[in-house]
């Protein structure tokens, strides 16, 4: 088939969409004190407690504009969640009408749409409706600013400050509403819901660890710390329990960089005093690498492992730019002097080659995986570990790595930052296609899909469906096969969940919604009520700081790391950024210098050669940096 008839099936196709929600010319619909789920929480507490809607009734051509689009199409024969949010709001998608990218971009279905003049009523997406929003210098889709307070209040209430910023909601225009969000994405639950309990909700959690760990062999572990549980006992415990307590997560005791140190003294004394641990005439395990391989950064050991010795909680304090919180300004951790007392110790250990050596700076990191994937290294990086946490030794035995954690308090330098501004999808609404006396109901469809009230029609269907028992405020479904579905098998959707159209919290329901959270995923959800222990999968998640031991966190916008800036937040950034290269070569060569002070004094004038200085990162690096957290200032800046 040639492109032009391609083209012309396309357009043929989309003078199918129409006006579907300006077809009924009917008096638009008065929403007035119709926000039962907002204002009469104390008699409503399910959906199916709310009245039904007897005013205008719509049924919406919607564009899932995600992607390039080809999304599998799904028959939920005994949709319960759709015809819920009908018969509350009035309003409706039509799958008949309704249409993707189908192997295009949001770009190209656009121009057809607009070529056609066949619009459809809504589009949602990401970052694709930033696209829509400013196609034609914003005229194709509606400017929401003045309804959105009145017509939205338990969106405004829910969503993060940060998320009235993103390009699918502005346009790129600050102060402007055009999309309405929803799905809120890479973050955790816990991170833009203040009143979830983190440790009620892991799996829907980022793991976001105060201490950080290193993952160590088990059976050498066993033979240092006797008291030390196996990969197999930390199952066991799952299996009976579901959880872990202080005492069983942290049964080697590390608090400080010097206890780290013993530690690695004590496996290598393990190691040495037991022949099995021999791998060659001349070779035993090694307690720990410095490196993954010389054709690799040093990321695993100066970003992994020295950050949390020095006392810098969590995965957002790097080697590279960092927020100082004693200082309040961004710097480079590489020129810090603690961070160099750490290269001399390193360069030290490295000369004396007993804990670790120069081998993973002179090897390459596909002989270093394979050694790792064998057990050579007694230690690893959580970043760098074997397969599946398990080594295969050269009698063909297995054994697991498992987690150590390090519980080093905070330094003064740092702050336990986690990333709190979500990515967050957009709903928009065309000009040619909905009647803007009709956006007041439309407003108000979406914000009962963003209500705890539909976080528990997501999870669970209404009540009226009779998919659940409830007992002393504890929901659990009556379908034995259903509860498989939601809670344990959940990496594709199951037929039950299809056929009543629920969201299993991994994936995205089958027919459209609007929740407030990515995948319908909340408190209410039942992968947060139902016991988890029988899933094998969830051990490493329950087996955590973040799991046992949470600390409060500071929320942050964009973090301080320079490789996660671009030149639009800072002219020039990326060219910096480039010049990497030239400074991590230097700081390896610090590592193993024979003279340690030139290497260093080389590796500062590699980095400020490259830019890479504390009065750049400093000056208006910095004043970026604060501009981009404005919304979470008063968390950690004294300024």
């Amino acid at each position: 088939m040639s492109f032009k008839k391609v083209i012309a099936l396309c357009l043929a196709a989309t003078a199918v969409f129409g006006c579907a929600a300006c077809a009924d010319d009917g008096p638009s619909a008065d929403v007035d004190g119709k926000y039962e789920w907002e204002f009469d929480k104390e008699t409503v507490s399910e959906t199916s407690d709310l009245p039904d809607w007897t005013q205008k009734e719509m049924k919406l051509t919607a564009w899932n504009a995600n992607g390039t689009g080809g999304f599998i199409t799904y028959r939920s024969d005994q949709d319960v969640v759709s015809k819920e949010i009908e018969r509350v709001t009035g309003v409706s998608i039509d799958p008949k009408t309704s249409f993707d990218n189908k192997g295009s971009t949001v770009s190209a279905k656009l121009a057809q749409v607009v070529m056609s003049k066949n619009y459809p009523d809504i589009a949602y997406g990401t970052h694709e409706t930033a696209e829509i929003i400013k196609a034609n210098d914003n005229a194709l889709v509606y400017d929401l600013t003045e309804l959105v307070d009145k017509y939205c209040p338990t969106i405004k209430a829910r969503m993060p400050k940060s998320v009235w910023s993103s390009p699918g909601v502005n346009g790129g225009k600050e102060g402007k509403v055009y999309g309405i969000p929803f799905n809120l994405g890479d973050v955790g639950l816990s991170t833009v819901d203040e009143d979830v309990d983190p440790t009620k909700t892991m799996p829907f959690e980022y793991q976001n660890d105060y201490y950080g760990c290193v993952y160590v062999r088990e059976d050498i572990l066993k033979d240092a710390y006797p008291e030390a549980k196996t990969y197999a006992e930390i199952q066991q415990i799952f299996a009976e329990k579901g959880k872990f307590t202080k005492d069983e997560l942290y049964d080697v005791k590390i608090t400080t960089a010097d206890e780290f140190y013993a530690f690695l003294e004590k496996l290598y004394d393990t190691i040495h005093a037991d022949e099995k641990y021999k791998l060659t005439s001349e070779r035993w395990v090694t307690p720990i690498l410095a490196a993954d391989g010389m054709d690799r950064d040093n990321w695993s050991l100066m970003s992994g492992l020295w950050p949390k010795l020095m006392g810098a909680s969590g995965y957002l304090n790097t080697m590279f730019s960092y927020w100082d919180a004693k200082d309040q300004k961004v710097k480079n951790m590489m020129l810090q002097p603690f961070f160099k007392e750490y290269l001399k110790k390193w360069n030290e250990l490295i000369k004396e080659g007993k804990l670790t050596s120069n081998y993973g700076l002179t090897t390459n990191y596909n002989t270093i995986q394979a050694e790792l994937n064998q057990g050579y290294y007694a230690v690893a990086y959580p970043n760098a570990v074997p397969a599946n946490y398990e080594a295969t030794l050269a009698d063909g035995s297995k054994v697991k790595y498992r987690k150590v954690y390090l519980q080093i308090e905070k330094g003064e330098n740092f702050e336990f930052f986690a990333q709190a501004a979500p990515v967050p999808s957009s709903v928009v609404f065309f000009k040619n296609s909905v009647k803007e006396s009709d956006l007041p109901q439309l407003l108000r469809w979406l914000d009962y899909q963003a209500s705890r009230i539909a976080d528990k029609l997501y999870a669970w269907g209404p009540r009226s469906a009779g998919l659940y028992t409830e007992e002393n405020g504890v929901r659990q479904f009556k379908d034995a096969q259903l509860v498989e579905q939601m809670v344990y098998n959940t990496s594709s959707v199951g037929e039950l969940v299809e056929k009543y159209n629920l969201s299993n919290g991994t994936v995205t329901s089958p027919q459209p919604t609007f929740p407030f959270f990515y995948a319908g995923g909340s408190r209410e959800h039942p992968k947060c009520v139902y016991d988890l222990s029988k899933m094998s999968s969830m051990v490493d998640v329950f087996f955590s700081a973040a799991a046992v031991d949470p600390h409060p966190v500071v929320p942050i916008a964009r973090r301080a790391d320079i490789y996660t800036w671009s030149n639009s937040d800072l002219a020039d950034v990326q060219t910096v950024w480039a010049k990497r290269a030239s400074v991590e070569k230097a700081i390896a060569k610090v590592l193993t210098a024979g003279n340690f002070e030139n290497a260093y004094n080389d590796m500062v004038t590699a980095a400020r050669i490259a830019g890479w200085t504390d009065d750049y990162f400093g000056g208006t690096y910095t004043d970026v940096f604060l501009q981009l957290n404005r919304d979470y200032l008063d968390k950690f800046y004294r300024g």
